[in-house]
């Protein structure tokens, strides 16, 4: 179990006062501390309502692991690629990071029909695709889902792309060849106010 105690004082300030590890889950390696912080600091917002004098509470690690992966879980993903390979390659990094909510499209048509489909919280998408490419793409999805976050996922680096991208709606850009870390990075930016 991992505790953390937490103070609150009378102004609405927290500070972690003291954390100690007694049997931290194996899970909790593949948790990100800023996920946990955001948890939180959520929870401890909707207790400060209710709070007067300053109050010590103390926070399960596990519990709060069970609340970040039930998130993950949540969190629907559209991969969009007309590469298979790289439809799977970046289907199973997405996994290996906790989410197992992803479905995929092979080009601008099919994502945009699956995307008012399933309302996906975050799109990964290709540049270069037949039929419809993925900078046409972006703004077709957002009329659709217009709560999704679009992260571009391509090998396409010009700037003048990347620009237009943005431009027309994509909020972050990862050129391929891209890393697990670089998935990740990516979503814990978007997937908090995705969700």
């Amino acid at each position: 179990m991992f505790m953390v105690i937490l103070f609150i004082d009378k102004i609405s300030q927290c500070e972690i006062a003291e954390s100690k590890e007694l049997d931290a889950p194996e899970l909790f390696s593949e948790i990100s501390c800023s996920e946990i912080g955001m948890f939180i600091i959520k929870v401890i917002k909707s207790i400060k309502k209710s709070c007067i004098l300053p109050t010590y509470i103390m926070v399960d690690i596990n519990f709060i692991v069970i609340e970040v992966m039930g998130r993950m879980d949540k969190t629907k993903i559209l991969v969009v690629d007309d590469a298979f390979f790289m439809r799977k390659y970046l289907g199973n990094t997405l996994n290996s990071l906790g989410y197992s909510n992803v479905e995929f499209a092979e080009n601008g048509y099919e994502a945009v029909e699956k995307a008012k489909e399933m309302q996906p919280h975050v799109v990964t998408l290709d540049v270069s695709m037949p039929g419809m490419d993925g900078i046409e793409a972006i703004e077709k999805i957002l009329k659709v889902s217009t709560g999704s976050k679009i992260i571009m996922v391509s090998a396409v680096t010009s700037e003048r792309v990347i620009h237009q991208a943005m431009k027309n709606g994509a909020v972050d850009y990862i050129p391929k060849p891209f890393s697990r870390k670089d998935v990740e990075k990516s979503l814990k930016k978007y997937v908090n106010t995705a969700v």
